[in-house]
């Protein structure tokens, strides 16, 4: 990350880390220890992909805010 200078093309960063999210989610289902064929439902699946991203949202707000704390000092 820039120092928090990303924020033009915020929304293209978590449309891809949503789609990487719902990528593993689904793998994790399908392929993963409960070898489920069918895999989960797209539902469950979307809302856990959003979850991930949230919180890969939230934690690249701490970090920026913290380094904005850290320079002001």
């Amino acid at each position: 990350m820039e120092k928090c200078k990303l924020k033009q093309k915020a929304w293209l960063r978590y449309l891809i880390v949503f789609l990487v999210a719902l990528f593993l989610v689904v793998g994790w289902f399908r392929f993963g220890p409960n070898n489920d064929p069918e895999g989960s439902n797209l539902l469950v699946n979307s809302v856990l992909a959003a979850i991930l991203t949230l919180i890969y949202v939230v934690i690249e707000k701490l970090v920026c805010r913290i380094s904005k704390h850290k320079e002001e000092k």
